[in-house]
């Protein structure tokens, strides 16, 4: 009896202790379940996030066109060739903008198969050369090579002439935007299996391996390749247009080496004859929607003597031809099509003022912002912000990474030049004021923004360790502050209004009326400590600047 009550509540013990294991796993299970599905939900609201944003990036650039172009051309009166362009842009923009509506409703066209395809045969060779041939200006114009090569001259096939070109558009634009100067593009075709075979093949950056597998899905945006500057619609429509007429698209990629697309469709749909696809038949859209040549000169500026320059960093050239008109007439203006060529011409021109927007292939309006700041050489120059980013954490960023102004599109003229003028007078007010204060000998009066003091003192350093040099000038500076003659002298005279020969002159003279209050040395000793062979020529310059020979400032050192 007594074994028979301990088997029990042994039994009872192992199926208390099951139940408790199968309870506790259950919990864990749910809970895995909870934090897996949560995780999923934030992925879709960060990538929701991410594509709404983009959106309306690629939405405000051509309605900044549009409209400032419009409130532009309302105030005008004829028709002269500059309202022409105008109006030519605003075409230009308002296409564009309504082939990004497009692209949205025709990927619920083509899911749903609401849109009948309209079907065609014919030499697909043909049509493939049309297409590439409307890439061949802007692939000039970006210094790239772009080859056709065809296994046959001619291939008849049957395909949806709208949905074919779009595929082959977006695949090129893509290879050609993202392939940097000299590099090559290919495209080819081959005949397998009754199947055509088209390959674009590019040089460009590539794309990451973990983005591979999800570059067709709808509104991906990949973290470390070029999907990145997207909304995520090209591919995603390409791949559903492919597979409505029968075919597959494939990438290999690797990074730093290039892309490679494959676009596989069956030579013949059905056994029904459509009508021909002739040559040369008109076809809506077929040219790229890509910029055209600057229509403003980069030495274009304003008439008068010595107006400010101003660098303007926009990759989107009708953007920069509407922001140049509005300050072609006040300033002289450069030009760069992206943050990489800008920084490469702020070193070379030293601008007065930077104005760039954010979101450009290779280096954004973020890096640019740094990499400026960081330069001991373009640090003083003031940099506007113009975006369509309008979330207050890429302001803070934007703020952060070193701007003075932030502009949203569609801006208002007026506050850009307000914005511009301001930044410019701020500039000139301050360096008239360090240039009186060192007219008056008493430069430590007028604080400077911290970058320019800090140049400043370097300078001045370099000029005190070298003092005694008597052929000291402007090449051997430069050198020690690892920048160009011009650049130094740009910079100086940004900061001071003067050159730099004659700031090494103040600062010797400086240096030569302390040396006088302080010690007995002969005038002779004090000029050659200072730089000067010549006591005359010292005494002559001493008496210039301080109204009085070396000897009698000697005798009256009270008034130092």
């Amino acid at each position: 009896m007594e074994q028979r009550t301990k088997n029990i509540i042994l039994s009872a013990g192992i199926f208390i202790l099951l139940l408790t294991v199968t309870v506790i796993a259950i919990l864990l299970y749910v809970v895995r379940m909870k934090s897996r599905t949560q995780k999923i939900m934030r992925h879709m609201e960060t990538v929701r996030n991410k594509f709404f944003t983009n959106i309306t990036h690629e939405f405000r650039t051509p309605l900044t066109v549009i409209l400032g172009l419009a409130n532009q051309l309302s105030e005008k009166t004829g028709k002269d060739q500059e309202s022409s362009a105008s109006l030519q842009t605003i075409i230009r923009q308002g296409n564009h903008l309504l082939s990004l509506v497009n692209q949205l409703l025709n990927i619920s066209k083509v899911r749903s198969s609401i849109e009948e395809p309209d079907w065609r045969t014919g030499d697909i060779v043909a049509f493939i050369r049309m297409i590439v041939e409307n890439f061949q200006i802007f692939a000039q114009q970006k210094h790239l090579n772009l080859i056709f090569v065809s296994q046959q001259t001619f291939l008849q096939a049957d395909f949806v002439p709208e949905y074919f070109r779009k595929i082959i558009h977006n695949l090129l634009s893509n290879a050609l935007k993202y392939t940097p100067k000299g590099g090559h593009v290919y495209i080819t075709t081959t005949e397998e299996n009754n199947n055509l075979v088209i390959q674009i093949a590019d040089s460009g950056k590539g794309i990451d391996k973990q983005d591979l597998p999800h570059i067709f899905e709808t509104f991906y945006q990949g973290n470390n390749s070029c999907m990145d500057m997207g909304t995520g619609v090209g591919l995603s429509l390409a791949k559903q247009m492919v597979e409505t007429m029968g075919g597959q698209i494939t990438v290999k990629s690797a990074v730093g080496k290039g892309t490679v697309f494959f676009v596989t469709l069956p030579l013949k749909h059905g056994a029904s004859q459509w009508e021909e696809w002739i040559p040369g038949e008109p076809e809506k859209n077929l040219t790229p929607s890509v910029p055209t040549p600057d229509p403003v000169s980069p030495e274009s500026g304003a008439s008068g003597a010595d107006p400010a320059t101003i660098l303007l960093v926009e990759d989107n050239q009708d953007v920069a031809f509407y922001i140049g008109g509005l300050l072609k007439d006040r300033y002289r203006l450069l030009y760069a099509r992206d943050g990489k060529e800008g920084l490469e011409k702020a070193a070379e021109y030293m601008p007065d003022l930077i104005l760039t927007d954010l979101m450009m292939p290779g280096m954004d309006g973020f890096d640019l912002c740094r990499e400026i700041r960081s330069s001991i050489v373009l640090n003083h120059i003031p940099i506007i912000i113009i975006t369509a980013k309008s979330e207050d954490v890429d302001k803070v960023q934007g703020l952060e990474a070193g701007a003075d102004a932030y502009l949203l599109k569609p801006f208002n003229t007026d506050e850009l030049h307000v914005r511009v003028a301001k930044l410019l007078e701020q500039r000139r007010v301050l360096r008239e004021k360090y240039s009186r204060a060192l007219r008056n000998n008493c430069p430590e009066s007028v604080k400077l923004l911290p970058a320019d003091q800090a140049f400043m003192d370097r300078l001045t350093d370099i000029v005190y360790s070298q003092f005694s040099d008597t052929a000291l000038n402007s090449d051997k500076i430069a050198e020690k502050m690892c920048m160009s003659k011009s650049q130094l002298n740009r910079k100086v005279r940004v900061i001071t209004g003067s050159n730099t020969t004659t700031y090494i002159l103040h600062v010797r003279m400086e240096k030569a009326k302390r040396m006088l209050s302080s010690n007995d040395l002969p005038i002779g000793d004090i000029a050659m400590q200072c730089g000067f062979e010549d006591a005359g020529y010292f005494g002559r310059v001493f008496k210039q600047t301080f109204g009085m020979t070396p000897s009698q400032y000697r005798k009256k050192p009270h008034l130092d």
